[in-house]
């Protein structure tokens, strides 16, 4: 008891507090929580790729995943660090027989800086090195990391990416891509860091134990630990998607509606209705405009142009002479107007080159037009099939 006093004050003021009211907040969360949702189809489709990781990366942590894998000598022939290389190779060719890689490492760890190598690199970085030298080992090294530590961990970057890509699997999972890609980003440095730094220690010349290479270990031990990588991604995305513990993963609670990034993708998404609408409100705009000039263009003695002047007259003379003269004006500076631009002779010179094919491809124009119409009339002849 005395002992705990010292410590009394901190843990009145401070822990004790925060325990408490980390208590009461996931209460209070566990009792407001959304009831759990179906899990998305697009989340499905990120879980599966997360699946397909794991599965890919068990199969490399087992030995024999690869026709070209080298166990270790000293391990397969349960001898000592410093045993003669001849008595070495002896005792590999009772346990199987020899190939040209064993004949090849036979000439290489001759010496217990090669064979510390050996323990390190594995024999293929000793055997395939084209410019390593046993004086400088950052060149085995070298060698070494793109092909035996990048590279892994390439294909598991490709794979996270693909699972938490908002068109693969929705923004469900996007929202974790930055703390997954930042967790597997730790997996690489830290790995490269052991790789770069361990090294099997020289063990004294009377030493009986087997050594155990570095190499080996991080063969099986790093496929494995991406697979619980993945393993807890994926429990995390399902469970956040389902809406199952929205008091540890506020991507799914309410509070998600103050996320600037939830607030900008709805934004964006409410832009790109409106963009829409504006472009669908345009066109019958531009619709209504051709089927206008069609009207004032067809001026003959039953057309549409004297259905449509008699139509606003009626109207006019509704609501009062004031604005039948004034619309009448109009009218007539209408079909004024219209007839004079058409009448003019640059107009009509340019109709006399289109209408002869003066650049113009006429089926095309006619192809077009015919696709319009039948877009923006489709609703008319819906109407008239209801009627």
């Amino acid at each position: 008891m005395n002992r705990i006093k010292p410590f009394l004050p901190f843990l009145l003021t401070f822990l004790v507090p925060r325990g408490i009211s980390y208590y009461r907040a996931i209460k209070i969360a566990i009792k407001t929580r959304p009831p759990p949702r179906p899990l998305p189809a697009k989340t499905s489709r990120g879980l599966n790729i997360l699946f397909l990781s794991i599965c890919l990366f068990f199969f490399m942590s087992l030995p024999s995943h690869s026709p070209s894998y080298q166990p270790n000598i000293f391990e397969l022939t349960k001898s000592r660090f410093h045993i003669p290389t001849d008595v070495l190779f002896t005792r590999l060719a009772m346990v199987r027989p020899l190939t040209s890689s064993d004949e090849a490492l036979r000439e290489k760890i001759t010496t217990p800086i090669m064979r510390q190598l050996y323990l390190r690199f594995g024999a293929t970085t000793l055997l395939t090195c084209p410019f390593c030298h046993p004086t400088d080992p950052n060149s085995y090294l070298l060698h070494h990391l793109p092909t035996n530590t990048l590279l892994p961990h390439l294909i598991h970057f490709l794979l996270l990416g693909l699972a938490t890509s908002t068109p693969i699997s929705g923004p469900s999972t996007n929202a974790f891509r930055t703390k997954l890609s930042l967790s597997a980003l730790t997996l690489v440095i830290l790995d490269f860091y052991l790789t770069t730094t361990y090294s099997n220690s020289i063990p004294p010349s009377n030493s009986p134990s087997v050594p155990h290479g570095i190499y080996w270990t991080t063969l099986t031990i790093r496929p494995l630990i991406i697979c619980a990588h993945d393993i807890l991604s994926s429990a995390l995305i399902y469970i956040s998607a389902t809406n199952r513990l929205p008091f540890i993963f506020p991507s799914t609670s309410p509070t998600s509606a103050h996320d600037p990034e939830v607030v900008k993708k709805r934004q964006t998404h409410l832009l790109t209705q409106s963009s829409v609408a504006m472009q669908t409100a345009l066109t019958k705009l531009r619709a209504f405009g051709i089927a206008r000039s069609a009207v004032v263009r067809d001026a003959g003695v039953n057309g549409l142009k004297g259905r449509d002047d008699e139509y606003w007259r009626a109207v006019v003379g509704m609501e009062g002479p004031t604005r039948s003269g004034a619309d009448g004006h109009g009218a007539g500076n209408r079909d004024v107007s219209a007839g004079s631009v058409w009448e003019e002779e640059e107009v009509m010179e340019a109709v006399s080159r289109v209408t002869n094919g003066g650049g113009l491809d006429v089926e095309k124009v006619r192809r077009e037009a015919d696709i319009f119409v039948e877009s923006m009339t489709q609703w008319l002849e819906e109407g008239v099939e209801d009627g």
